[in-house]
């Protein structure tokens, strides 16, 4: 089970260390941020680059965050979304990696990553199959174990009717891949333990909450 904290600090390094407290009381296995800078985001030209700056930590907060991850005993995944975040993770020697969906038709971007000895990640939401493939493919060039895919629809949060569950079959079948499940249900709702629970049963082993 990885919480999955991404932006959800806001920038503020103390509500991160907050987050992952609260997470190790849970029983989850890890935890996972997205590490980035701003020009690996936007163009400095972009209204959203400001704000992206802004949020990017120095390597030393990156550092202490991981090691209280570790103390708190959670494993530590990152998504990446460039060079400077991919040494960044490296450096930090992170357990296991993760592409966004934004950068599924990186290939530059997944070729060096699937080159380094870590657990690999894609997330297949927000692509179609013809992406998904040949994102696969780019990865399996550089790497042939270590990889597994994450099924889940991009919208916060994610109506029950969006779910389409009979898609982890269906990815399971063409890409012979470990399918996980990274919901983003409504977390009040009773639906958030139930839809895991169903995934559980279509073989889904890997969970991002």
């Amino acid at each position: 089970i990885i919480a999955e904290i991404a932006n959800a600090h806001q920038g503020n390094p103390q509500l991160a260390y907050d987050i992952i407290t609260e997470v190790a009381q849970t029983g989850a296995d890890a935890v996972k941020f997205q590490i980035y800078s701003a020009d690996e985001l936007y163009s400095p030209l972009d209204p959203g680059f400001k704000k992206f700056r802004e949020r990017e930590w120095a390597f030393d907060v990156w550092k202490n965050l991981f090691s209280y991850s570790w103390d708190s005993g959670l494993e530590v995944g990152a998504d990446i979304f460039g060079k400077k975040s991919l040494e960044i993770a490296l450096s930090l020697k992170v357990d296991f990696l993760k592409i966004h969906s934004s950068d599924l038709s990186n290939y530059p971007l997944i070729k060096d990553v699937a080159r380094k000895p870590y657990p690999l990640l894609l997330s297949a939401g927000g692509t179609t199959l013809l992406e998904l493939a040949q994102a696969i493919e780019t990865v399996r060039k550089e790497k042939t174990d270590g990889l597994g895919l994450m099924y889940g629809y991009q919208a916060f949060p994610t109506d029950i009717a969006d779910s389409h569950f009979s898609r982890i079959n269906r990815l399971k079948a063409l890409f012979g891949l470990h399918i996980g499940l990274a919901d983003h249900i409504d977390g009040d709702l009773e639906m958030a333990i139930d839809l895991p629970l169903i995934a559980l049963g279509l073989g889904c082993r890997i969970f991002e909450k």
